[in-house]
């Protein structure tokens, strides 16, 4: 307690206000956002098995970004203005990037980077 925010201390406890102490985001935010990603991951594999939907054949193998990219666009449905909406879109991104991988960190799950590696030993 004696390295908080003298601040946030005196707010908190002797005024009573409701501020949290820890700034962090709370992990349901962060969990659900790893599920949207991977729900996303999920379409977009089975939207790639039509090979009518792929443009380019470098283009084939990119998950994971476009999947954020489709994530985070749900997120933000009710914004008109399409610059407002671009500007939105690459923050949201950039933060579901980082807590995708917080989450996969903290609970050990695998990632699409990491994931040949885990076929590969399965397969011996």
């Amino acid at each position: 307690m004696l390295i908080m925010d003298y601040q946030q201390l005196w707010q908190f406890i002797l005024l009573g206000k409701n501020r949290k102490l820890n700034s962090k985001v709370n992990s349901q935010l962060k969990i659900k956002a790893y599920l949207a990603i991977e729900s996303e991951i999920i379409t977009l594999k089975i939207e790639r098995q039509d090979k009518e939907n792929i443009v380019h054949e470098d283009y084939e193998r990119a998950l994971l970004s476009p999947a954020m990219e489709r994530a985070a666009g749900n997120n933000l449905k009710k914004i008109k203005d399409d610059q407002v909406f671009e500007r939105q879109l690459e923050e949201l991104r950039r933060r579901y990037q980082r807590w995708y991988y917080e989450i996969a960190h903290e609970y050990k799950l695998p990632t699409l980077v990491n994931l040949p590696f885990i076929v590969r030993l399965i397969s011996f």
